[in-house]
């Protein structure tokens, strides 16, 4: 029987039952305040041979996040637990409601992303007392976070992003996790972040890191190998393993860091050099625009400086999809300095 957490009631970590060379998929039941059922919270869970530390690795906060489900599906049950020092965690889909409804939240995304009422990612460290998905997140605070060394949170962008990892700037530990995920994009934060896990996780001491894949309600599979590649290094980072993968090269990107971005003089299509998400030198063209009167050039976006490029094609028309269509005077392309 899944274990049920309800109220302010306590339960064991979800390893502590675990001997050496373990794993284990079990549940957590949360109950829902409105309806009186009982949502189920899946997890995996995997101790090494020998002790270590604990990371919390969770996927699908938000519903639409999925390539971090795929990534935890593939990696966790097939580990070398003799060679693995410590305990992962891994709820590969942390928000059941929302994803069985294919939205961002539940029991509904109006108002995304900044002014929706129900993300469970600007709920953390969560209540055990208040809403559905407060008392989702309460649930694996205590039982996967609160215990946990380290963090990797697992989430979704726009595939005119790319992928990206935030990253709290006061955080040494969590600087050097996000540097060793890999990802060229790492996105420097100062200001507390709504709740974020990331942010509430490093604030109180432990490495953490929110990783971006794209895109958002699908399984791309080079973006589930950046997530299988960037938990391998995150564990040699952390001495779990010393079995990782060569990671690339990475750019910080800090919040005061100097922007260049290009808006479309006409309407157009953005034929693009780079992949979003890339670094780029001084001088390389990004991409072109296309008039869709004249099929001439009628732009071009160029670096002027080392950065990276955070934006590149609309980041959705009006039905939601990512295109490469853009209006007169849309942003089509913009560049962050890197300065780390």
């Amino acid at each position: 029987m899944a274990p049920s957490h309800r109220g302010c009631s306590m339960l064991p970590p979800l390893a502590a039952a675990l001997g050496p060379g373990t794993t284990v998929r079990t549940q957590v039941c949360v109950e829902d305040p409105e309806s009186g059922q009982q949502v189920r919270i899946p997890f995996i869970v995997a101790r090494g041979a020998e002790d270590g530390p604990t990371l919390c690795l969770l996927a699908a906060q938000r519903g639409l996040d999925m390539n971090g489900t795929a990534a935890l599906h593939l990696a966790l049950p097939r580990l070398d637990l003799t060679r693995l020092s410590g305990t992962i965690i891994g709820a590969p889909v942390a928000n059941p409601p929302a994803a069985r409804i294919k939205r961002h939240a539940f029991p509904s995304d109006d108002g995304w992303p900044r002014a929706c009422l129900h993300d469970m990612n600007a709920t953390w460290p969560g209540d055990a007392e208040g809403t559905l998905t407060e008392r989702m997140a309460a649930a694996i605070w205590e039982q996967c976070i609160e215990s946990a060394h380290a963090v990797v949170d697992l989430h979704s962008s726009p595939s005119s992003r790319g992928a990206m990892t935030l990253v709290r700037a006061t955080s040494d530990a969590s600087m050097a996790c996000a540097k060793a995920f890999g990802i060229p994009h790492v996105q420097v934060t100062r200001e507390i972040d709504r709740r974020a896990l990331y942010d509430v996780a490093a604030r109180q001491g432990k490495a953490a890191i929110e990783v971006r894949l794209p895109p958002p309600g699908a399984i791309a599979p080079d973006s589930v190998r950046l997530a299988l590649t960037g938990t391998r290094n995150v564990l040699v980072e952390l001495h779990m393993t010393d079995r990782g993968a060569r990671a690339g090269e990475t750019a910080f990107v800090l919040p005061e860091s100097e922007l260049r971005a290009w808006h479309a003089p006409t309407d157009g299509v953005v034929l693009s050099h780079v992949d979003p998400g890339s670094i780029v030198q001084e001088g390389a063209l990004i991409a072109e625009l296309l008039s869709l009167h004249t099929a001439e050039v009628a732009a071009e976006a160029i670096a002027p400086f080392r950065g990276v490029v955070t934006l590149l094609g609309c980041a959705a028309d009006p039905a939601g999809r990512a295109t490469d269509l853009v209006a007169q005077g849309e942003l089509y392309a913009q560049v962050a300095r890197c300065d780390l």
